[in-house]
C-alpha cells in the first residue's frame, strides 16, 4: 500500500463524516428554526413553553441512546451504527412533515432524538481508533464544527427553504424545511454506506497503520494503550479491528510506566470482564482502570461538561426568542446573523482548542493533570462573563458591535469548552473503553442540554429571559469549583514537595 493510499482514504472517511454529522445537526436543530421563522406568521402553531417541552422530549431521547451507545459502541461497528443513524434521523423527519399536530411532533421529536443520541459515539469511536493521539483533538474539534456549520446556516437555510415553497405549499411551507433535510440525511446515509461496504477491508488496514502510529505517542494523562495490556487483551482488541489479525505481545514504553502506575491500577489486566455487555460491570472496570485522582478529574470534567452543553443549547434555543421579544430593538436579520456569527465562533472555538490543546499535548505539564483543562477553564470563564453582561444590558439595547462580537466570543468560548471536554474524557481511559468515559460524560452534557429546553422556558416565566440568562450564567460558573479545588489541592502537595 503506498503513502498516499494511507493518507487519502482516512481523509475521505472524514470527510464522509463531517457531510454526514452536518446534516444530522440540520435535522437535530430544524424544528427550532422553523419555529424562529414562524415567529414573523400570525397564528404560529407553537409557543415557547410547547417548544420547550418538544425540545425536553428529544433531548430525553438523545440522552439514553447516546449513554447506551456510548457503552455498546466499544462491541459495535461504528460505521455501521452511523449509517443507522442516518436512516432512522431521514425517516423520522419524513413523518414530521406529514402532520402539524403538536402531540404527533412530540412523539416523532422523541423518536428523532432516540435516532440521533447514537451518532456522535460512533464518530467518536471512529476518531478515537484512527487518529494519532496527538492530532485527535484537532480532527475532534474539525467533526464538531459539522455542529457549528449548521447552526449557522440553519436560520438562513429554512428562511430561503420556506419562502421559495411558500408559492406552492403557501402556510404548510415549514414542511419542506423537514423534507429536505430529511433527503439530506437519506442520502448521506446512502453515500457512507456504500464507503462502508465498498472500501471496509482498505480503510481497516489503513485504521491498522494510524493505530500503530499511534501507539508510540503516549499522553501524559492516558490510560495504557491496547499494545500495553497482556497479550491477551491485545489479541481481542485486534479482533474487534480485524477479524484476522495475529497479534503478539508488544512491548512496554519504559517512559511509560510511572505514568500507568499512577493512573491506572493492575486490576485493568487482570479483568476480563470489561467486554461484558453488563452496564454496571463496565462503569466497574472503568473505575477500578482510573486511580482515585483520575476518578475525581473524570467527575470534574463530566460537571465542565454538563455546564457548557447547557450554554450552548440555551444560547441556541433560545437566545434568538429572546431577541425577537425585543422586536423594536433588534430585527430578524440581527436575530439570524447572531446565530450565524455564534456558531461561527464555534466553528472557530473548536478548530483553536484542538489545536493548541495539541500543542501542549507534546509537553509534559508541570502543574495540571492534563494539558488541556486550563484551555477549559479558561473557555467556561469567559463563556459565564459574557452570558451574564448580555443577560443585564440586552433590555437596554446593545449596539450591534457589540452584540455580533459578544456572539464571536460565546461560541469560541463555549464550543470550545465541549469539544474539550469530550476529548479529556476518551483520552483518560484506554481504547477499549473509551465509548464507556465518553458515554459517562455524555450523560451529563445531556442532562444540561435538558435543562436547557423546556426548564430554562419555566423559568423565563418566572422572572423573564434576560434574568433568566444572567442566572443560568451564573450556576454554570459554579461548574468551575471542583476541577478549581482538585488542582488547588495537587498545587499545594507540589509546594510541600
Amino acid at each position: 500500500m503506498s503513502t498516499s493510499d494511507v493518507t487519502e482514504r482516512p481523509l475521505s472517511l472524514l470527510l464522509l463524516l463531517f457531510i454526514g454529522y452536518t446534516s444530522l445537526s440540520f435535522a437535530r436543530r430544524a424544528l427550532q428554526d422553523v419555529f424562529t421563522a414562524e415567529l414573523t406568521i400570525p397564528g404560529n402553531r407553537l409557543d415557547a413553553t410547547q417548544l420547550g417541552v418538544i425540545l425536553s422530549s428529544q433531548t430525553l431521547g438523545y440522552t439514553i441512546t447516546k449513554l447506551f451507545s456510548g457503552i455498546f459502541m466499544d462491541q459495535l461497528n461504528p460505521s455501521a451504527v452511523f449509517v443507522f443513524t442516518l436512516w432512522s434521523t431521514a425517516g423520522s423527519l419524513f413523518f414530521m412533515a406529514i402532520s402539524s399536530n403538536r402531540y404527533c411532533w412530540f412523539v416523532m421529536y422523541t423518536i428523532n432524538g432516540l435516532a440521533l443520541g447514537v451518532g456522535w459515539p460512533a464518530v467518536a469511536k471512529i476518531l478515537r481508533t484512527s487518529v494519532a493521539p496527538n492530532e485527535l483533538a484537532t480532527w475532534w474539534g474539525v467533526l464538531s464544527a459539522a455542529v457549528n456549520v449548521a447552526g449557522g446556516l440553519g436560520p438562513w437555510l429554512t428562511m430561503s427553504i420556506m419562502s421559495t415553497a411558500v408559492v406552492w405549499l403557501g402556510s404548510d411551507a415549514w414542511r419542506s424545511t423537514f423534507i429536505i433535510i430529511g433527503m439530506c440525511c437519506l442520502f448521506c446515509g446512502n453515500i457512507f454506506a456504500f464507503h462502508l461496504f465498498g472500501f471496509q477491508l482498505p480503510r481497516l488496514r489503513n485504521q491498522s497503520l494510524h493505530k500503530n502510529v499511534a501507539d508510540n505517542i503516549r499522553l501524559p494523562s492516558d490510560g495504557p494503550r491496547h499494545g500495553e495490556a497482556t497479550e491477551e487483551d491485545t489479541r481481542v482488541h485486534h479482533r474487534t479491528v480485524a477479524q484476522t489479525s495475529q497479534v503478539n505481545e508488544l512491548p512496554v514504553d519504559n517512559t511509560s510506566e510511572s505514568l500507568g502506575k499512577d493512573v491506572v491500577t493492575d486490576v485493568y489486566h487482570r479483568d476480563k470482564q470489561h467486554q461484558s455487555d453488563n452496564i454496571l460491570l463496565r462503569f466497574q472496570t472503568l473505575c477500578n482502570t482510573l486511580s482515585p485522582t483520575y476518578q475525581l478529574l473524570l467527575c470534574a470534567s463530566a460537571a465542565l461538561h454538563m455546564s457548557s452543553t447547557f450554554l450552548r443549547f440555551a444560547i441556541c434555543n433560545w437566545f434568538p426568542v429572546m431577541l425577537r421579544q425585543y422586536q423594536e430593538l433588534y430585527s430578524i436579520q440581527t436575530t439570524n446573523l447572531f446565530v450565524s456569527v455564534f456558531e461561527l465562533g464555534g466553528i472557530l472555538g473548536n478548530l483553536l482548542a484542538g489545536l493548541l490543546s495539541d500543542l501542549g499535548v507534546t509537553h509534559k505539564p508541570s502543574c495540571f493533570l492534563n494539558p488541556r483543562i486550563p484551555y477549559i477553564l479558561g473557555h467556561m470563564a469567559i463563556a459565564c462573563v459574557v452570558l451574564c453582561g448580555l443577560g443585564l444590558s440586552i433590555a437596554a439595547g446593545i449596539p450591534w458591535g457589540i452584540l455580533m462580537i459578544s456572539a464571536l466570543l460565546l461560541g469560541l468560548s463555549v464550543f470550545g469548552a465541549v469539544s474539550l471536554c469530550g476529548v479529556l474524557a476518551v483520552e483518560l481511559v484506554p481504547v477499549s473503553l473509551s465509548g464507556t468515559s465518553h458515554a459517562l460524560t455524555a450523560l451529563c452534557a445531556n442532562v444540561g442540554a435538558f435543562a436547557a429546553c423546556y426548564p430554562i422556558s419555566r423559568l423565563s416565566d418566572i422572572m423573564g429571559w434576560a434574568d433568566a440568562f444572567v442566572f443560568s450564567g451564573i450556576c454554570s460558573s459554579l461548574a468551575l469549583l471542583p476541577m478549581c479545588l482538585l488542582h488547588c489541592y495537587r498545587f499545594r502537595k507540589l509546594l510541600v514537595r
